[in-house]
């Protein structure tokens, strides 16, 4: 029987480099190309919070969130999952929006223009794209409105 468990909490920076680790294979160019995973590690432990889906005890997605109470915002910083067509994707954003206190208004992320996959799926949860920045896109969903 598969169990599958959502976690919402803050991590040490060694956990989330742990995280970042394991799910830099999964991006596409592969994280470490990008940036210095220790660096990020360390800023998301500080001041990002987390959700991380565990299946059978293991990590298979998680998703790292900015909260902005002062806007009214959350900010996705970073997302991944193993390859599942968004089936964890889709567990981690949901745990969002339906557990948004009510100060949260809006959820917004950046997404590269070519990952079609990813902002089609956002789409199906009412995501738009709201600013052009190049190579990448704004995508926001209106929390009001769920």
């Amino acid at each position: 029987m598969v169990n599958t468990v959502i976690k919402q909490s803050r991590l040490t920076e060694i956990e989330a480099w742990d995280i970042l680790s394991f799910f830099d294979q999964y991006f596409h160019p592969c994280l470490s190309s990008r940036l210095n995973i220790k660096e990020f590690a360390s800023k998301l432990s500080n001041n990002a919070d987390w959700i991380i889906c565990n299946e059978d005890n293991r990590v298979v997605g998680y998703m790292a969130y900015y909260s902005n109470y002062d806007n009214g915002m959350y900010y996705m910083t970073s997302y991944c999952e193993i390859p599942s067509k968004h089936k964890y994707l889709e567990k981690l954003i949901s745990h969002l929006i339906d557990n948004a206190p009510s100060g949260i208004r809006e959820i917004r992320f950046r997404c590269r223009k070519d990952n079609k996959y990813d902002i089609e799926f956002y789409k199906q949860y009412d995501f738009e794209a709201i600013e052009d920045l190049g190579d990448s896109i704004i995508l926001k969903k209106d929390l009001l409105k769920k």
